[in-house]
């Protein structure tokens, strides 16, 4: 199935703390059914007006974790969740003037779409060390826009591509710090992209993984994709 892709506008919301912007530009994570991913049982607008905000989880200064194979990465090629992450994702750029050092803001929010409350790791302190399983919810963002990585051949010395995907957060939790998300409500997670953008008209996806650490090993729990944003990123001003 091909994905759908929004075109960004301008949204205006009020003054609410979490956009602060005329141009904070929001994709979805939901279109039509996909087999084997699910659909939130309530109304869907490409600009979600007043979303309630249980929790907000600052991860901008998180130290960036290790680069991801490809695995689970880079996500669905449509938008919607699985059963284990039952939420919505949206993604929210308030500006699209790059950092100087390449990378973008960017909010992720993750809206319980169950009719029950939904548990959520949601602590970006490191595990304690000990051997109890916890779990890890991860971050990241796709697309064009994104910068690809490249190594060079030690033998040709050519470039080549390496199939990585640079995390935007990573947020841990055992039962104590973990988000008990209400039915329709929101956590926000504030965050970097971390991998760099290229400037230009490109497109943009949100991606969350949702795994159960155990013994070294980790196990997937449920995912959740955003829709498709398209966007031009431009040079920060002076």
């Amino acid at each position: 199935m091909a994905r759908r892709v929004a075109n960004a506008t301008l949204c205006t919301r009020g003054s609410n703390s979490f956009v602060a912007s005329t141009a904070a530009l929001i994709a979805t994570g939901w279109s039509e059914p996909v087999p084997g991913r699910g659909t939130p049982a309530v109304d869907h607008h490409f600009f979600t007006a007043h979303p309630v905000i249980q929790l907000t989880v600052d991860a901008t200064k998180q130290l960036a974790g290790p680069l991801r194979g490809r695995g689970p990465f880079p996500g669905s090629d449509s938008p919607g969740h699985s059963s284990g992450l039952p939420v919505r994702l949206e993604m929210v750029i308030k500006a699209a003037d790059l950092s100087p050092d390449g990378t973008i803001l960017v909010d992720f929010l993750l809206t319980n779409v169950d009719s029950v409350p939904t548990r959520l790791p949601s602590s970006i302190r490191p595990t304690s060390g000990t051997d109890r399983p916890y779990y890890l919810l991860t971050l990241w963002l796709t697309g064009d826009a994104i910068k690809k990585q490249y190594l060079v051949d030690q033998q040709t010395g050519r470039p080549f591509e390496i199939g990585i995907a640079q995390t935007s957060a990573e947020l841990r939790g055992e039962t104590p710090d973990s988000a008990l998300l209400a039915p329709g409500a929101t956590m926000l997670v504030h965050a970097s992209s971390r991998a760099q953008v290229n400037l230009g008209s490109h497109s943009i996806t949100a991606h969350a993984v949702l795994e159960r650490i155990a013994n070294g090993r980790a196990e997937r729990v449920g995912t959740a994709d955003s829709e498709t944003l398209r966007m031009t990123f431009t040079e920060t001003k002076p």
